[in-house]
């Protein structure tokens, strides 16, 4: 009985031992990203009472800027960091024809702004450098859409309609690699890719239309988004 309780009471004092060693005096950093994002476009989809009409894509693909700001920590004697950070991306869009049997086509064009809200783990690669750190990491979190749309006859007619913009709310997950490299005692610039998935983003079914004819009741446009990104960032460590 003895003897359990002693290796009981070491067990406790070495996992004590290596958590306050692993969460002990951690660093502090603000986060500042700045890159491209491309997102690709797949699955595009009207959804349309129309039994006779099919989608054709015009274009699914599109490229914006963005900006990130956030706050880390480098936990000491760990090669793990961890990060919140908001992002606001540019203006996105796709678009779509949808194609009817016994008429012209109707083309589509998806107008997205979007922010997230991402949580990060981050792995730091140890290459014996002191000025220079490769790492890996994956983040998750949620992505805030607005999304609106205008609609038309293609070829052009004097018919138009419009989605007006709605807002939504997606799951979104990151990988990302990157590189850090040492400025000075607090200040790391670095570069790197990151792939995001941000699932489907969809118009709301709130068409209005020049001729009510071109829009259906619950007609909706949608699009699965996946985006890669180029960036290079600043954290700055505080004293």
């Amino acid at each position: 009985m003895i003897l359990r309780c002693m290796n009981k009471a070491i067990l406790a004092s070495s996992l004590l031992y290596i958590s306050t060693n692993l969460v002990a005096a951690p660093q502090y950093y603000g986060v500042l990203e700045m890159g491209l994002s491309h997102s690709d476009f797949s699955n595009l989809e009207a959804s349309t009472p129309e039994a006779n009409t099919t989608t054709e894509v015009v274009d699914d693909s599109d490229s914006s800027s963005y900006f990130s700001v956030g706050v880390g920590i480098n936990w000491e004697n760990s090669p793990l960091r961890s990060e919140i950070v908001y992002s606001s991306f540019g203006d996105q869009s796709f678009i779509e024809d949808t194609v009817f049997t016994s008429s012209g086509n109707e083309r589509t064009t998806t107008n997205i702004k979007q922010e997230s809200l991402m949580f990060n783990l981050l792995y730091d690669i140890d290459i014996k450098s002191n000025v220079f750190k490769p790492y890996i990491g994956a983040g998750v979190g949620v992505l805030r859409s607005k999304v609106s749309a205008t609609q038309s006859d293609e070829p052009a007619t004097s018919r138009s309609a419009s989605f007006a913009e709605a807002s939504d709310t997606n799951f979104m997950w990151s990988v990302v690699i990157g590189a850090n490299y040492s400025m000075a005692e607090t200040l790391m610039v670095g570069f790197g890719y990151r792939y995001t998935d941000a699932g489907e983003i969809s118009t709301d079914d709130n068409c209005e239309g020049s001729d009510a004819f071109i829009c259906d009741a619950g007609e909706k446009h949608s699009a699965d988004q996946k985006s890669q990104l180029l960036f290079v960032s600043m954290n700055y460590y505080f004293e």
